[in-house]
């Protein structure tokens, strides 16, 4: 999450919010464009954030902005690859408070002309990693930071690491499989590997982030949470009743189908059993049963304390929030037996 203040905060969950959006679009010619809420037509703006449909580890999904706004010069101009760039101002008790959202690239095809309004799709720095991994990067081996690494100095893009604590983050791989095509599909399988997601930041970094939560040390039944939800900042919320655990993995060892089962028994008679099937990763492929093994045995048993629950829910936006957050609702339906 986004670090804000506590006035923020407030003035976020106030009746009354006066806020504001304002950003740049630049050319590639160098020309910049002004954007505020005096150019920007009402309703327009959407940006989109998401790891996936369906529950998957290993995604690496684009941002997306959509923009419409006003431009005399609107017919004259090369949108095509314009670098937009905008930021959300609400007025606290201490003055404005800035969140920026984030650095996305236009795609030119996409671009709307209608007299003086221009209407913008574009994605975020992801959009970079759609290129082949060529022969450099096929050719090598090493660890999965020193692939992730290589894969963004071809794209252009900064690294910003990769969680602590992720597993196999010390296992030799290389990524010769003719499966993987593009830079894009390499991060993928290596997020996949390390039980994470790949995820671009507000200001265009790539990172690996944990498909796991984060639990109290002191007590790994407590998750720790990057915000509480008051019932005040969402309109609805359905969640199921079942709790969920992996009990047991189906993976690929040596190319083949192999099921690995969790140690962890769950003595919670809401908790039910469920079965996780890991793809047939291209960056294992010619590893040794035995060393497919230990990548698996160590992907689980990193996930296999992670207890999932279904949730539905519509929450009034947050800027701060970031992909991957953990968020808790309170307040209302969801807690009729826990929060």
């Amino acid at each position: 999450m986004y670090s804000v203040s506590d006035s923020y905060k407030k003035a976020l969950l106030e009746k009354h919010i006066t806020d504001t959006v304002t950003g740049s679009v630049v050319l590639k010619d160098g020309t910049s464009i002004a954007l505020s809420d005096k150019n920007i037509v009402t309703g327009s703006l959407r940006i989109c954030h998401e790891l996936c449909d369906d529950y998957k580890i290993g995604t690496f999904n684009l941002g997306s902005l959509n923009i419409g706004f006003f431009d005399d010069n609107a017919l004259g101009r090369d949108f095509s690859g314009a670098k937009i760039t905008i930021t959300y101002k609400i007025e606290t008790d201490a003055g404005w408070e800035s969140v920026p959202m984030g650095i996305f690239i236009a795609d030119g095809q996409s671009v709307v002309r209608r007299r003086n309004t221009v209407t913008l799709t574009a994605y975020d720095y992801g959009i970079l990693f759609d290129c082949t991994i060529g022969t450099t990067i096929r050719n090598m081996s090493g660890y999965a930071e020193n692939i992730i690494s290589a894969a963004c100095e071809r794209c252009g893009v900064v690294f910003g690491g990769i969680a602590d604590g992720l597993p196999n983050t010390r296992i030799t791989l290389s990524p010769s499989s003719e499966r993987i095509q593009s830079c894009r599909d390499l991060v993928g399988w290596c997020a996949a590997l390390l039980c994470g997601y790949a995820v671009i930041d507000r200001t265009g970094k790539l990172f690996i982030i944990s498909a796991r939560y984060d639990v109290d040390a002191e007590d790994p039944t407590e998750i720790i949470v990057d915000k509480l939800l008051t019932e005040a900042e969402r309109n609805s919320i359905y969640s199921t009743d079942t709790r969920a655990w992996i009990a047991q993995m189906s993976g690929y060892s040596d190319g083949k189908a192999k099921i690995y089962k969790s140690n962890i028994t769950r003595e919670d008679s809401q908790a039910a059993r469920a079965v996780y099937y890991l793809e047939n990763n291209p960056l294992t492929e010619g590893m040794s049963e035995s060393l497919c093994d230990l990548i698996n045995c160590n992907w689980l048993g990193f996930i296999d304390g992670f207890m999932q629950r279904g949730i539905t829910a519509e929450i009034y936006g947050d800027p701060a929030l970031d992909t991957g957050d953990i968020i808790r609702c309170s307040g209302g339906d969801i807690d009729q037996r826990r929060s």
